[in-house]
């Protein structure tokens, strides 16, 4: 895989020669509470807002199912909900009377294209203390989540097996500074090979970086998340390097323990 990000004036050797300077020298200017801080390294998948799969999809009965965000306590009175979906290329909508799905809904929803999003909107007029509400509209969209995830040869053992002896091993402690988080993202395409890897956040040090990126294009083929159907689809994932305290964290859409 060609990777352009920057050029590659040092070989892989001497990259991974620099990152053990520079990681030491860090460490000698960290307290013992930084050294205690929780340098981690790991591999998370991207969790696409309001993304369910299919079956939690068909179990939803209000819009709060569908997006815990929306709160009926807003509405006085409601006026329609659209549910807005491409079937087999061709787009639908079903209109409801209030924020209850009906089964006319709940079967467009089954029918939805898998690599479309579906829009769903609230129609409404607001519970407040105002003489005159006008309709007021809460729109959001919902994609479909595969069913089985991307999953590394041997799984989420070998996976780490892998990262343990990569050279993030001798870079994650100290490599960067507390509450710093790298990251690269990167897909698991429908063949299930490594595309796209893309610095997120730097580590602010260009060959540690490098080092990131190279151990995700180390990485054997995966088996590529699917559908219940078979369907392969890609996946995005990312490979975080430091301090999970780190605001970063919220930015790239991980499920962290």
């Amino acid at each position: 895989m060609k990777i352009s990000l920057f050029r590659r004036t040092i070989s892989f050797g001497m990259r991974i020669m620099v990152v053990l300077i520079f990681a030491g020298n860090l460490s000698m200017g960290h307290s013992q509470e930084n050294l205690e801080s929780p340098w981690t390294y790991g591999i998370h998948k991207v969790i696409k807002p309001f993304a369910q799969t299919r079956a939690c999809l068909l179990k939803a009965q209000t819009v709060t199912d569908l997006n815990k965000h929306f709160q009926r306590s807003w509405v006085d009175q409601y006026h329609a909900l659209e549910v807005i979906a491409s079937c087999h290329t061709v787009l639908e909508k079903d209109v409801g009377q209030n924020d209850t799905l009906t089964s006319e809904q709940l079967d467009l929803l089954s029918r939805a294209d898998t690599d479309k999003d579906i829009r769903i909107v609230v129609h409404y007029i607001p519970e407040n203390d105002m003489k005159h509400n006008d309709i007021k509209s809460f729109d959001f969209f919902i994609s479909i989540d595969p069913d089985i995830s991307a999953q590394f040869p041997g799984g989420s053992s070998a996976l780490k097996q892998y990262l343990d002896e990569s050279a993030l091993a001798v870079v994650s402690t100290g490599s960067v500074k507390e509450h710093q988080l790298a990251a690269i993202k990167f897909i698991i395409d429908e063949s299930g090979q490594i595309i796209e890897p893309l610095i997120s956040s730097s580590s602010g040090n260009e060959s540690i970086d490098q080092v990131m990126i190279d151990v995700v294009c180390g990485m054997p083929a995966w088996t590529p998340a699917r559908y219940a159907n078979g369907q392969t689809v890609p996946q995005e994932y990312v490979l975080t390097l430091g301090d999970m305290r780190s605001c970063v964290v919220n930015l790239l859409n991980i499920r962290t323990p």
